[in-house]
């Protein structure tokens, strides 16, 4: 799975992608998912800290574990509009 196959997946599950910083705009106070070098890294940045920070040597394998972070977090999901 990549990055964007993810971003997808996880938008049509409710999750607001706007919490996931993949490299484009401001990171903090929320989820990072970037390439660094060969390997990926994915943290929680909160005041220029990485926090828990885990390294991976593929793609795939950095988007499991964020998807897994999330599916933790009930921050990260969009509010229901109330609408039926």
């Amino acid at each position: 799975m990549s990055v964007n196959e993810l971003l997808i997946e996880l938008a049509k599950s409710g999750i607001d992608v706007r919490a996931i910083y993949t490299g484009e705009g401001n990171p903090e106070d929320r989820y990072v998912i970037l390439q660094d070098g060969r390997n990926w890294k994915v943290y929680y940045s909160e005041r220029g800290e990485e926090l828990e920070l885990r390294r991976f040597s593929a793609e795939s394998e950095a988007c499991e574990y964020l998807r897994s972070l999330l599916a933790k977090d009930q921050t990260v999901r969009r509010p229901r509009s109330g609408l039926v």
